[in-house]
């Protein structure tokens, strides 16, 4: 592509709207020799190039080659950059441009999802999780404002051209979060047809072993795929676009207790306790109780359930346990079962790009990223075929599993972002235009899933939908079994599906203009978000059985099994629950105005302001509810109500956000001085609508639990009869006393809620810094950053805690604030404060004569005051942050072997061929340990707050201190 433009009366120029890559600068004056220079361009950053122009001909010519300035002349923002030669060369797991992360500075890693198909999940530079900011070719690639902060698409390694983490104090131009910056560009054709193939293999040979595992866990993968690009129309239409695919398999070991034939029969008589006496098996159905409470029950004879006691739909239920495999562990027969669980990834990922240059002054490209990836889990079970399912878009995948097994279920994902951009640019004036539509869609469905279970039993089980729930399903999933001492039957998602459409639309124009000295840029953007929420759990019920229902009594540990409750048709406790379709909606709107002063030809000063606003969250058909702590209720006449709003929380018009920056290069040269300051505004919302309130309505969450009264002696209910039914939902109960009781009645609500009048997170950052190149175009930076956290998202607080003057042992309730309702949460609650401080030292070389590295060191320090105790007494959560790594160091580097067909040694013949173009990558990292939380279990306060106590003292004083 050719582009021009005309310097101005303060000789200083600015060409915007540029692919990252390398660009030759050509400038000319009628009385000069023409400049010429080599440069290349990076993503995310401004290139200072100084044109120096030397009297003679205009024909004459005088060329630079350089590659792009290593120092940082323009911007205060710390950042690091990922180029093409590090993509390329990296050993990364699944080859996905988050995990580059890894490379930079001040980042803390704290976990990585399969099912996120190893999107990381990490904190950069004090920043708080679920805050960071993703765009790729300068469209929005997350949905923060209604989800945590995940890559929405996360592209392949192969089609991306550079990628730049800015970990603290960006320009006023970015926004939207405030913990870290990550900005991908994509791959574009050019004039000439290219393309590439590759295949990346790894499986446990080349694996080390967990320091903690005995042996190597088993490990497959494969990473292929293709990239074409060239020109459709030479100087003006070019295409670009790849497929890659992944395979993974990773397996683990698993040992769980599963009933023997004889068990399942009925037949208890060699079954034991840990010591070696016979467990005996109880009727309930003979159970007296005496005088005080004595019970008494009549053992079966031989310890065997006679044939016409054993449930039919026991029966069937029982006989889709998989037969043991090994001897047990003990003589109480546990862990007679050995399997392999497996995790498999399948996934395929598309990339197009069109890049039209209708003129000098005007570009316009098209680009659209598709994402599929498939999880599978497959459990220990051997599968069971002759099911006729209900159709679920998924049932190949799940025909050849076992319906019943706990581990069997699937994952499928559905992620597309398409952008449109156009760039207009005029002598001193440019023009940029995005436009972003994405869309993210989860589910999850277990091998029992659409196959009519509970009428293949006999088992009646109620509707409690309301009548919008998830495609109205029939409640035809494999209820869950909980049985005591044995594996569950049925799907670890309780037989449920979930879906979460999620929607993002962007859209961001920006001006610059370049006046003088100065160098201006402003701009407005704006997202509109939304997600759906489709949840059936459980909607075929959750059932247990203990051994209390077969015991002598409910306090006799040593007798009693739940296999047998579940013979005899006991059980425990049942539960019901199904939440309908709940979408949120959001939008968000930005303002920005950026002035880069050029003060002197050596010092720079950048200069920013930014304004944001959410509109509170709402929800399609209002299903929301809040809590109001000083409405008098009518109930019980005490304060705490709860509400029914149209939307979370009141309008914050106030995130306004200055950012200042300075740069320093005196004379010119090698060494570089930089400093800035800056505040940034989060995402309101930090928790995602899994956990947005508002289940607590009858419309929206509709449960029905039902347990024994009295500790086991007698069934809340039969399968034979099944549970009972909920009562109808009533539009009346939306009312001042919804949910609440009368002072001494036991409380039967917990209300959740997000505060009306709720703050915003927000982050002060700063960051002081010196540069200085060496030889060799190495790069020394030493320097400090700062992350300041105020109202921070603090997870759940709890209102109802009994506070700490009035506990006692005995019953509570009375005494707690609101004890019309048992807890009361608030959620998201911006009450949190943090601190990070950290030295950063950082040596790197841009590659180059066959050779580029980046290493660097962290010394940091994180404080905050999270992980809520006591709601009375919240200072003493301070201390070090779950996030905190003191120590990080981080070494990396691409070196190209110097042989092969224009390299230094063996440069013709057949070994050219064979040993050149070889390329090594490496990377290591180290770092200290996250601090340790200690806490007692059970919770010993009686005082209702939402953790565990932490001990007064850790191990033993007078030990051994090693």
């Amino acid at each position: 592509m050719k582009t021009s433009t005309l310097s101005n009366d303060a000789g200083l120029y600015r060409v915007l709207g540029l692919q990252p890559g390398p660009y030759q600068i050509q400038a000319s004056l009628a009385g000069f020799k023409t400049f010429v220079r080599e440069v290349v361009l990076e993503v995310g950053r401004v290139t200072t190039v100084n044109v120096a122009m030397e009297v003679g001909d205009v024909t004459e010519r005088v060329v630079v080659e350089a590659r792009a300035p290593v120092l940082e002349t323009d911007s205060q923002a710390v950042s690091t950059l990922m180029e093409q030669q590090y993509l390329k060369n990296m050993p990364l797991l699944l080859r996905r441009p988050a995990q580059l992360l890894t490379m930079a500075a001040g980042v803390t890693f704290t976990s990585t999802d399969a099912r996120s198909y190893f999107n990381p999940f990490y904190s950069v530079a004090g920043g708080r999780q679920n805050t960071q900011q993703y765009f790729i070719d300068g469209g929005n690639a997350s949905n923060t404002r209604v989800e945590i902060s995940i890559l929405d698409i996360n592209p392949s390694i192969e089609t991306v051209q550079e990628f730049r983490l800015v970990e603290n104090n960006y320009k006023a131009e970015f926004g939207g979060g405030g913990g870290g910056l990550m900005l991908i560009t994509t791959k574009s054709g050019t004039n000439e047809f290219h393309g590439s193939f590759w295949e990346f293999h790894r499986q446990k040979a080349l694996d080390a072993r967990n320091y903690f595992a005995s042996t190597k866990t088993p490990f497959r993968e494969h990473v292929f795929g293709g990239a074409v690009g060239g020109p459709i129309v030479r100087d003006k239409l070019h295409f670009f676009g790849s497929w890659e695919a992944t395979h993974n398999v990773v397996s683990f070991p698993e040992f769980q207790t599963i009933p023997t034939q004889a068990w399942r029969r009925g037949d208890f008589s060699r079954l034991f306790n840990r010591d070696g006496s016979l467990r005996q098996i109880y009727d309930p159905q003979s159970t007296q109780v005496g005088p005080g409470g004595t019970v008494t029950r009549t053992p079966f004879a031989g310890n065997i359930i006679p044939q016409t006691r054993i449930s039919p739909i026991a029966s069937r239920m029982v006989a889709f346990y998989p037969e043991p495999n090994r001897p047990p562990a003990d003589p109480t027969g546990t862990l007679n079962v050995f399997g392999t669980r497996n995790e498999h990834l399948d996934r395929n990922a598309f990339t197009g790009r069109v890049d039209w240059n209708k003129s000098e002054r005007n570009m316009i490209f098209h680009r659209f990223l598709l994402d599929f990836p498939y999880f599978e889990n497959n459990g220990p079970w051997p599968g069971l075929s002759g099911f006729t399912r209900r159709a679920t878009g998924i049932k190949k995948a799940l025909d050849d599993r076992h319906p019943a097994d706990p581990g069997d279920f699937v994952s499928p994902t559905m992620s597309k972002n398409f952008l449109t951009g156009w760039t207009h640019a005029q002598a001193t004036w440019v023009n940029e235009l995005r436009f972003t539509y994405s869309t993210r869609r989860w589910g999850a469905h277990d091998a029992g899933s659409g196959l009519g279970f509970p009428k293949e039993f006999g088992l009646t089980v109620p509707q409690v939908s309301s009548g919008t729930s998830y495609a109205n399903e029939p409640n035809d999933h494999f209820p869950r079994m909980n049985i005591e001492r044995y594996q569950s039957l049925g799907g670890t998602w309780g037989g449920g599906t979930y879906q979460l459409p999620m929607r993002n639309f962007h859209a961001a124009e920006t001006v610059s203009h370049l006046m003088s000295s100065h160098s201006f840029k402003a701009g407005y953007e704006t997202r509109r978000s939304s997600s759906t929420y489709y949840f059936k759990n459980q909607s075929s019920g959750a059932y247990t059985f203990n051994s209390r229902g077969t015991a002598s009594g409910p306090q006799d540990a040593a007798s009693g099994d739940g296999l047998a409750s579940l013979l005899l048709d006991f059980p425990f406790q049942g539960s019901l629950n199904d939440i309908n379709n709940r979408t949120f909606r959001t939008w968000w709107h930005a303002l920005f105005v950026q002035d880069d002063w050029r003060v002197t030809r050596h010092f720079t000063l950048n200069l920013g302001l930014r304004w944001e606003v959410d509109t509170p969250m709402a929800e399609n058909n209002n299903l929301i509810a809040g809590f109001d702590p000083s409405a008098r209720n009518p109930v019980c006449n005490c304060p705490g109500t709860v509400t029914f709003p149209t939307s979370f929380n009141e309008y914050n018009w106030h995130n306004w956000q200055p950012r200042v920056g300075l740069v320093w290069n005196p004379k010119g040269g090698r060494t570089v001085f930089r400093a800035g300051a800056g505040r940034f505004f989060n995402p309101p919302y930090g928790a995602s609508i899994w956990g947005i309130p508002g289940t607590a309505r009858p419309d929206v969450s509709r449960t029905l639990s039902v347990i024994s009264p009295d500790n086991g002696l007698t069934a809340p209910y039969r399968l034979a009869t099944g549970l009972p039914s909920p009562p109808p939902f009533d539009p009346s109960q939306l009312t001042a006393g919804f949910g609440a009781v009368a002072p001494g009645q036991p409380p039967r609500l917990s209300p959740d809620f997000i505060e009306r009048t709720r703050g915003q997170a927000y982050s002060m950052m700063v960051n002081a810094d010196i540069q200085h190149q060496v030889g060799g175009g190495v790069v020394l930076e030493v320097g400090w950053i700062a992350n300041l956290g105020h109202h921070l998202d603090r997870g759940t607080l709890a209102l109802n805690q009994v506070p700490p003057s009035l506990m006692r042992a005995g019953s509570v309730q009375a005494l707690r604030p609101f004890p019309q309702f048992d807890n009361v949460n608030q959620f998201t609650s911006t009450i949190g404060n943090s601190s990070y401080h950290a030295l950063l030292i950082k040596a790197e070389k841009r590659f180059g004569a066959g050779l580029g590295f980046s290493t660097n060191y962290t010394f940091s320090k994180f404080i905050d005051d999270f992980s809520i105790s006591n709601a009375y007494n919240r200072r003493a959560d301070k201390g070090p942050s779950t996030l905190q790594r003191a120590h990080r160091v981080v070494l990396s580097g691409v070196y190209e072997l110097p042989a092969g067909r224009g390299r230094q040694h063996l440069s013709q013949g057949p070994t050219a061929h064979i040993l050149g173009g070889w390329n090594l990558g490496v990377l290591f990292t180290a770092e200290s340990g996250a601090p340790l939380n200690f806490s007692s279990s059970p919770n010993l306060c009686n005082c209702f707050n939402n953790a565990a106590v932490r001990p007064n003292l850790v191990g033993d004083p007078k030990g051994p201190k090693s």
